[in-house]
């Protein structure tokens, strides 16, 4: 977008019902294996093909054969009630895996009717590229292994996100008892920054003239005006200052597809310092701006009139040209150029305003016009040429983890792919999706799929945020968001001023899909616990789930600036251009493994996991220093004579060796570490699971005679001291009947 002014919301919070849906696990399908459809109630429209009728007008058998040859994403719509459409009458057939009592089995990660021919079914998908891998990402959602959970927290200039995974309510229950969370490394640190703006160089004034006017703002911290450049160039230091692992590049870096303007931006990210042998990477998805040249107009030719001319020279004085060169010069001034009139036949000729042809005089005969006639191109035809052009070193660098870029190393010779990509980093799956056009094809839903089945939690990178039922309008963001149901053409309030095409008429099947498909697999439901957008140069935070209801939208405890909740939370960064960053830090968590124990000593923590690795490190959260104490050696393991185990560690940080000894303990498990040689360890531990079941049992026996024998005794006692007070009272009255009686 332009140059939108940030406004304060803090009054206008969205605080609706909890959100109450609990989406149901699917089961595991072996291939080949074949299902019925599930029952249903006597008034199933889909018991009968002559009463229900799909929005198309087929009847339910009709309807299964078009999903089988439209290649439609079974898996997706037995997603239970949250399927699109799920809560509309007239597609009540979609929530039923059997559809309409059609059976479907599982063939190489499909689902397929049985009466399709799998070859068949198979070469058909085979052609499309795009078909989701939906078994596997069902697979993946059903499993208790890798139950997600999160936690939000937020500022206007930050964010951190707590992840627990395969647990509940912070433990994870076993037949055993419950085993603590604890930090799968240290938490990750990352800067957001997008719409950034800068503007360094104007290589076509015609095109890039608008938005390079834009190339400084007032910074929003101390309201003094500065470059956007120079701004980048601060939100980059506060990068390094910061010690973030990561910087994500949200889009819209650059007001438009300048070469120049590329260069500078890249050099600058490229800058950011190596810390412990590494550099600081970045990943970059595009933003409408980066890609979009105001006016261009793809897909022209020229169609030649002799003995004509055309009005209005587009620069006054205008040098001449060669034919071919002016004809080049004209499609590179977009819309400002109607075409090219030459003075003799192939010479001495300059760029027309207009595209009206006019008879040339008779001192003019000779003369020849070349009319610019131009197809009607997608409001977004410069998108692919100018990510695989212009904003190509962008993406030939975007993910590189290594320490520096290779001496020589030319960028532009990496094949790219814009769309999507993936990166990985200590545990975190980074995602970029490109909806700068505020669409999704089925490419990107399928990468996306695939990325879900990983079950690693996802941070995902957008720039234009995902429209949520209850969610924020364009009442307050000034622009409406992708999958807003009234996108298209009608609300396109920005195509004269970007001198573009219109937006088409709607959003496309796909880009609704993948929108479901994101907003489906939030946590709880998936591994996607937290996005990151920019585009309305405002700084928000919303939930993002699985609701349609927008009265359904769960509540939020503060405000949209300033709060917590638990759950997958959207965040929208402030522009980049008024010098506004947002600092993410995600700290994921998971079971402590049972056969692991620790044990702090002199300030260190010592970490036992038997059989697999001895390690040593300070601290509970940053675990630094970390150094491995070595690596089980099974062949030397021995057992003393006293029961006790013996395990020998070695291979650890520069040639550390531990020793292991192992005893029963019927009580808690208890360690001691010492260090007798400098890195030579020698570890005991007391474990209740190094008893053997037999002890244990012998143990308890003994204990149950204890206390019995105990019991017994007690209660001798007791009755023993109940018999002397008898025996005295006995006496008492014997003595009393034994004295004479008084006169």
């Amino acid at each position: 977008m332009g140059e939108d002014e940030p406004i304060d919301l803090d009054d206008l919070m969205d605080a609706e019902a909890e959100d109450s849906l609990d989406e149901k696990d699917e089961g595991d399908h072996e291939e080949g294996h074949e299902t019925e459809a599930p029952s249903t109630d006597d008034d199933d429209p889909c018991q009968d093909d002559q009463s229900w009728k799909d929005e198309d007008g087929d009847g339910c058998h009709a309807y299964a054969s078009t999903l089988s040859d439209e290649n439609v994403n079974k898996g997706h719509l037995c997603a239970g009630h949250h399927t699109p459409g799920h809560d509309r009458p007239d597609l009540h057939c979609r929530r039923l895996c059997g559809t309409c009592g059609v059976r479907w089995k599982q063939f190489r990660g499909h689902l397929i009717p049985v009466t399709a021919s799998p070859d068949e079914s198979s070469a058909s998908q085979a052609s499309s590229g795009s078909q989701l891998s939906d078994a596997a990402a069902n697979q993946a959602s059903a499993s208790q292994d890798d139950f997600f959970q999160v936690h939000s927290s937020w500022t206007p200039t930050s964010a951190f996100v707590a992840v627990s995974i395969g647990a509940k309510d912070g433990q994870l229950g076993t037949e055993h008892g419950k085993q603590d969370l604890e930090l799968v490394d240290s938490p990750l640190r990352v800067l957001h920054i997008t719409d950034s703006h800068v503007s360094t160089e104007s290589e076509n004034p015609l095109l890039f003239g608008r938005m390079h006017q834009v190339r400084e703002s007032a910074d929003f911290h101390t309201r003094q005006s500065r470059t956007h450049f120079e701004q980048l160039q601060s939100a980059l230091r506060l990068a390094a200052e910061a010690k973030v692992d990561l910087v994500l590049l949200g889009g819209d870096l650059v007001n438009f597809p300048s070469p120049g303007s590329v260069r500078d931006v890249l050099n600058a990210v490229l800058e950011l310092p190596v810390e412990a042998g590494r550099r600081i990477p970045f990943i970059y998805t595009a933003g409408n701006h980066d890609w979009m040249a105001e006016g261009a107009q793809p897909g022209c030719s020229f169609e030649r009139f002799e003995g004509a001319r055309l009005a209005e020279e587009l620069y006054a004085g205008d040098e001449q040209y060669g034919s071919e060169l002016a004809m080049r010069f004209c499609l590179d001034a977009g819309v400002w150029c109607g075409g090219v009139t030459c003075e003799v036949p192939g010479s001495s000729c300059t760029l027309r305003k207009s595209r009206e042809t006019e008879p040339a005089s008779s001192e003019q005969g000779s003369s020849e016009s070349y009319v610019k006639r131009c197809e009607d191109a997608p409001y977004d035809a410069q998108r692919e040429p100018n990510r695989l052009g212009p904003l190509q070193p962008f993406y030939g660098v975007s993910g590189f983890l290594g320490s520096s870029l290779p001496p020589g190393f030319d960028v532009s010779s990496i094949d790219v792919e814009p769309g999507f990509s993936a990166t990985e980093l200590r545990g975190v799956n980074f995602v970029a999706l490109d909806n700068s056009n505020y669409a999704f094809d089925q490419e990107q839903r399928a990468f996306l799929q695939t990325q879900l089945s990983r079950n690693l939690p996802i941070v995902l990178l957008l720039h234009i945020p995902l429209h949520v039922p209850g969610g924020p309008g364009r009442d307050l963001t000034g622009t409406p968001r992708v999958g807003d149901p009234e996108w298209g053409d009608s609300i396109d309030a920005w195509a004269k001023m970007e001198r573009r095409p219109r937006w088409p008429k709607e959003n496309t099947p796909d880009t609704m899909a993948t929108v479901e498909l994101i907003r489906t697999r939030c946590v709880p439901h998936g591994p996607i616990v937290a996005i990151l957008t920019g585009h309305e140069h405002m700084t928000r935070a919303n939930p993002v789930g699985s609701w349609h209801d927008p009265q359904s939208i769960p509540q939020i405890f503060g405000t949209h600036r300033w709060g917590h909740y638990s759950g997958t939370m959207q965040f929208t960064t402030q522009d980049g251009g008024h010098g506004a960053s947002r600092i993410l830090e995600v700290a994921v968590h998971k079971p402590r493994p049972r056969h692991c124990h620790e044990v702090r000593a002199g300030g260190w923590t010592y970490r036992v996991c038997l059989g697999e690795e001895i390690s040593q490190f300070r601290g509970e959260v940053e675990k630094n220093p970390y150094y491995s104490l070595g690596k089980h050696i099974p062949d030397q393991d021995q057992v003393l004579p006293d029961g006790a185990s013996v395990s020998a560690y070695a291979g650890g940080t520069d040639g550390r060796r531990s020793t292991v000894i192992v005893r029963c303990s019927h009580d808690e498990a208890t360690l001691v570490a010492t260090e007798p040689e400098i890195m030579q360890y020698v570890i005991e531990a007391w474990l209740p699971s190094a008893c053997d079941p037999s002890d244990s049992k012998a143990h308890s026996t003994v204990l149950v005679s204890a206390v019995a024998g105990l019991l017994a005794l007690l209660l001798l006692l007791v009755c023993a001291a109940r018999r002397g007070v008898f025996q005295r009272a006995r006496h008492a009255v014997l003595a009393r009947t034994s004295r004479p009686h008084a006169a």
